[in-house]
């Protein structure tokens, strides 16, 4: 973890998310944007905690033995905000 971290710093993590977001999404993307939602408010808690705050215990261990087991694992982790993010608004627009 702690390797992970001084690799990969936090503001370059949101950085990634911010850039796969507005790819993938461009219309997701400006609805924030207009919006002014701050990505700090909610994104950089995912990334530094590692979704520990917003997933039930036994998911957050399942992903953490994930990323503890595999030399790269925690390289899936902005991916893992990201489907995470697609998940809420998949939930939140049905």
């Amino acid at each position: 973890l702690e390797q992970y971290f001084s690799e990969t710093s936090i503001p370059g993590q949101l950085s990634l998310f911010q850039m796969y977001l507005r790819s993938i999404e461009p219309e997701i993307w400006t609805l924030l944007e207009e919006e002014e939602v701050s990505f700090n408010d909610w994104a950089m808690s995912w990334i530094q905690w590692l979704l520990s705050r917003e997933m039930a215990l036994e998911n957050v261990l399942r992903l953490w033995d994930y990323y503890f087991a595999n030399p790269d694992g925690f390289k899936l982790h902005i991916f893992v905000c990201l489907g995470t993010f697609f998940s809420l608004l998949i939930d939140h627009s049905s």
